[in-house]
């Protein structure tokens, strides 16, 4: 009988401590990277505090962004978080939105970096979860500015016309800073799949 007891009191034991691991691991796990179970991050993956950092990512697969609409949604797309970038890969820059009210959104996009044209396609978050913008018109959507948090130097869609390049990178990093802190939101679900 005494044999039974210690038997179960250690095995009772074990299952605590795995659940406390278990618990632990989790909250570790979500606090400190946006990092999907099998390790390949995906647009849909980023939470709010990713945009905040102010993080560039690059498209691990430009195939998957020529097949936008076809095989893949634009959230759907892997990146990888990188320093450094080519002018023929394509990137996805952390972005606010401030309306004329003061609301502050998160946003990404995403571009080919020695693209000239300005802007790209964006995700933003609805329903609490990643989507490509544009796709349902939104007669009512508000004005309002944008602000990419670290343009790069060799992306020329930031390039003013009087060749002051510096101004408008330094007044859109200004702005993100400005207004990043002031993101509200439920964090995206991604599925990490």
């Amino acid at each position: 009988m005494k044999v039974i007891a210690t038997v179960l009191s250690v095995a009772v034991l074990f299952v605590i401590v795995i659940l406390l691991l278990r618990s632990r691991h989790a909250a570790l796990s979500s606090s400190t990277s946006s990092l999907p179970a099998n390790g390949r991050l995906r647009i849909r993956d980023l939470t709010i505090d990713d945009i905040r950092s102010g993080q560039n990512w690059r498209l691990t697969d430009p195939d998957e962004f020529l097949q936008i609409g076809k095989k893949f949604h634009l959230e759907d797309v892997h990146i990888a978080k990188t320093e450094t970038f080519t002018e023929k890969d394509h990137i996805a820059y952390s972005t606010v939105f401030v309306t004329e009210a003061g609301d502050v959104s998160p946003l990404v996009l995403i571009k080919e970096v020695g693209d000239s044209e300005p802007g790209g396609d964006y995700c933003e978050i609805h329903g609490g979860k990643w989507r490509q913008l544009g796709l349902v018109p939104n007669p009512r959507a508000p004005n309002g500015r944008g602000y990419v948090a670290n343009p790069l130097d060799q992306d020329p869609s930031f390039n003013t016309m009087d060749n002051k390049k510096d101004d408008l990178r330094a007044e859109l990093r200004d702005g993100f800073k400005k207004w990043s802190d002031k993101l509200k939101g439920a964090q995206p679900g991604g599925t990490g799949d």
